[in-house]
C-alpha cells in the first residue's frame, strides 16, 4: 500500500534499477511520505513509475523535515519515469544527497510550480547534493529551489555533473519562464559545476525565457557548464531588489550561448563574468546515440575546464556515461568527458590495459608509505610518463618509466621530497606528454 511512510534508519533498496520495479499502476497515490521521522535513511537500486500524485498527497517523494532532524538521506541509482504529477519530489529542510538518479518521460500538471522542489528554510544548517543526474524528456519539468528565513542556517546547493535536456516547458502566466529557478530571501550557496543544459523548449505566455533564473539572496558559482541549443531568449536570468536581496554569480570556464549577451538582468544582479574563459562557440554535442550531449572530437569544451572547485564541491569519479571523469590533459566542460575509443573505456581496446597500483587507498604513518605502480601491460616504456595529481589537477609528482622494470615506487611525496597531504589523488599515464589513462588514489593519514 502507498505511500510508505518512513522511519528514522530504515532504508529502501532494491537489487538494480533495472529489476526493482515499483509499479504505482496511475493510481493517485505517491511513493514515500515523512513527516515526523528522524531522517537517516536511503532510498536506492529502484525503478519509480506509472505513479500520479495531483490530490493527496501531492508529490511522488515527500520528505518534510518537521523534526529538525541534522541526519541525512541519501536517494541513489534511482529511475523515476512515466509519473504525473503536481509535485515529483519535495523535501524540506533536510540534508539530502541525490546520486545516479534518472528523471525522465514525467508530466507535470502546468498549474504548478515544478518538478523537482527542496526547501530549506529552518534554522538547521543543510546541504542539498545533486550529483550524476539526469533530467531528460519531461514534459513541464523544473527544479524550484527556495529558502525563505533572514539569517537562518547555512544552507548549501550543489548540482554537480547533471544534464538537463530536452525538457518542455509551458507557462500560461505573464512571468518568467525557467528550467532551473532557484531564490532565496537568505543568503543561500549555489554551485553548478561540470553540468549541460541543451535542448529545452519554453513555450508559452511569459516576459523572459531562460533554462536558469537565479533571484534574491543566491550567491551561486557556475563553472564547468555547458548552457547552449535551448529554444530560449537568454541562458541566465538573475532578479533581484533592494529589499529581498540581489544575486551575486560568478561565471568561469564555462560555454555560455551568446556569451554575456545571453544573461538578462531584471533590476538588479551582480555578475561576476570571466571572459578569457567563457567560450561562446558551438559544444559540438554528438546529436546522437544514449547520450546525444556527448561531446565530438573538435569540441572547445575539451580540456577548457578548471579543477579550482568551489569549497566542499567534489567530482565523482564518472561521468554520465561511465567514462573518468578526468581523463586527456585536464578536465573537460559539461556533463561528459571527451572518450575518442568508446562510451565508456573498454580497457581490452587499450595498449596499457595492464597497469595497476596498491596499496589504494594508502595510508601514511611515521614517515611511512608507498604506492607500487605496475606497469607490466606496456609492450614498451620508452617516453611514457607516470604524474601524479591532486584534486585541483596541480602536479605532486611525476617519474619516467623504466626499461627492464615491471614498476615504479611512489613514496607519497612530492617533487620537493614533502609527505602530500591526505586526500584524493589522480595518478595519470602519458607518453609524449600526451594522456592516455587515468586512476583515482586515496592517501589517508
Amino acid at each position: 500500500k502507498f505511500p510508505v511512510t518512513l522511519r528514522a534508519f530504515v532504508s529502501i533498496e532494491g537489487q538494480s534499477a533495472e529489476n526493482t520495479i515499483i509499479e504505482l499502476n496511475g493510481i493517485d497515490q505517491g511513493f514515500i511520505i515523512d513527516f515526523f521521522s528522524d531522517l537517516g535513511y536511503e532510498i536506492k537500486n529502484l525503478t519509480i513509475k506509472d505513479g500520479i500524485a495531483n490530490l493527496n498527497p501531492k508529490r511522488i517523494l515527500d520528505i518534510f523535515n518537521t523534526s529538525q532532524s541534522i541526519n541525512s538521506v541519501l536517494l541513489e541509482n534511482l529511475r523515476i519515469i512515466d509519473n504525473q504529477l503536481d509535485k515529483l519530489l519535495w523535501v524540506s529542510s533536510a540534508n539530502l544527497t541525490m546520486r545516479n538518479i534518472l528523471f525522465e518521460n514525467n508530466i507535470h500538471y502546468p498549474t504548478s510550480v515544478a518538478m523537482q522542489n527542496y526547501m530549506n528554510n529552518n534554522s538547521i544548517d543543510c546541504t542539498v547534493v545533486m550529483e550524476n543526474c539526469r533530467s531528460i524528456n519531461n514534459h513541464t519539468g523544473g527544479l524550484y529551489l527556495y529558502s525563505a528565513r533572514t539569517n537562518q542556517g547555512d544552507h548549501n546547493f550543489n548540482i554537480v555533473n547533471c544534464e538537463f535536456s530536452d525538457n518542455e516547458y509551458l507557462n500560461n502566466f505573464t512571468d518568467y519562464t525557467v528550467g532551473i529557478s532557484l531564490l532565496c530571501t537568505d543568503i543561500y550557496t549555489l554551485n553548478i559545476v561540470n553540468s549541460t543544459f541543451a535542448g529545452n523548449i519554453f513555450r508559452g505566455a511569459f516576459v523572459e525565457n531562460a533554462p536558469l533564473r537565479l533571484a534574491y539572496d543566491i550567491d551561486a558559482e557556475i563553472m564547468n557548464t555547458i548552457i547552449y541549443d535551448n529554444e530560449t531568449e537568454y541562458s541566465i536570468i538573475l532578479r533581484g531588489n533592494p529589499s529581498l536581496g540581489i544575486p551575486v554569480v560568478n561565471v568561469h570556464h564555462s560555454i555560455i550561448e551568446d556569451g554575456i549577451e545571453g544573461v538578462y538582468i531584471d533590476g538588479f544582479g551582480i555578475l561576476n563574468w570571466d571572459e578569457e574563459t567563457i567560450i561562446e562557440g558551438d559544444p559540438l554535442f554528438m546529436f546522437e546515440g544514449e547520450y546525444p550531449y556527448s561531446l565530438q572530437e573538435d569540441s572547445p569544451a575539451i580540456d577548457a575546464g578548471s579543477l579550482e572547485l568551489p569549497e566542499g564541491v567534489v567530482l565523482p569519479e564518472y561521468d554520465l556515461a561511465g567514462n573518468l571523469r578526468i581523463r586527456g590533459n585536464g578536465i573537460d566542460i559539461g556533463a561528459y568527458e571527451y572518450n575518442p575509443f568508446s562510451n565508456p573505456v573498454h580497457e581490452e581496446e587499450l595498449e596499457y590495459s595492464n597497469l595497476d597500483y596498491y596499496p589504494n587507498p594508502v595510508k601514511i604513518s611515521e614517515g611511512r608509505g608507498a604506492v607500487i605502480i605496475n606497469y607490466t601491460g606496456l609492450m614498451q616504456v620508452e617516453d611514457y610518463q607516470i604524474g601524479i595529481y591532486n584534486i585541483k589537477g596541480q602536479k605532486v609528482w611525476e617519474s619516467e618509466l623504466k626499461k627492464g622494470y615491471s614498476g615504479i615506487r611512489w613514496d607519497c611525496c612530492n617533487t620537493s621530497g614533502d609527505k602530500v597531504a591526505a586526500g584524493v589523488y589522480f595518478l595519470r599515464l602519458s607518453k609524449d606528454g600526451e594522456f592516455l589513462e587515468q586512476g583515482k588514489l586515496t592517501v589517508i593519514k
